[in-house]
């Protein structure tokens, strides 16, 4: 270690130990300073993975199959067998942005709980 290096180190072990504060300085060659303890991060616990309703690329497989051919202009109204109707709608909106883009679709719900609706626009 250089002096100026010793020098500044002197320095800041007074301002630290003047101000009261608990501290703990590693140098590279091994040296510590301070009276602090430093605990050694706990191992990381593995999260539970939430089981997945579906599995991985069915709804999106169902939604392309249905919508894939769409030309602008096209409406397909879709009974809600396969999937609860919130499902549909958000698996073709998802679709439908993968496959067009935003603001090229309009997909609505209905009240019956039955059916949804999706548009292309462009």
């Amino acid at each position: 270690m250089h002096d100026i290096q010793k020098t500044a180190l002197n320095r800041l072990l007074s301002v630290l130990t003047g101000l009261k504060a608990e501290y703990r300085i590693n140098l590279p060659d091994g040296t510590t300073y301070g009276t602090l303890e430093v605990k050694t991060p706990d191992a990381p616990t593995e999260k539970a993975k939430r089981k997945a309703a579906y599995p991985h690329g069915e709804r999106a497989t169902y939604a392309q199959a249905l919508i894939g051919n769409m030309m602008p202009g096209d409406v397909l109204s879709i009974d809600n067998f396969a999937y609860p109707q919130k499902i549909v709608a958000a698996t073709l909106s998802s679709t439908a942005h993968r496959l067009w883009g935003t603001g090229s679709y309009v997909v609505q719900r209905n009240a019956d709980g039955i059916h949804t609706e999706i548009m292309r626009l462009v």
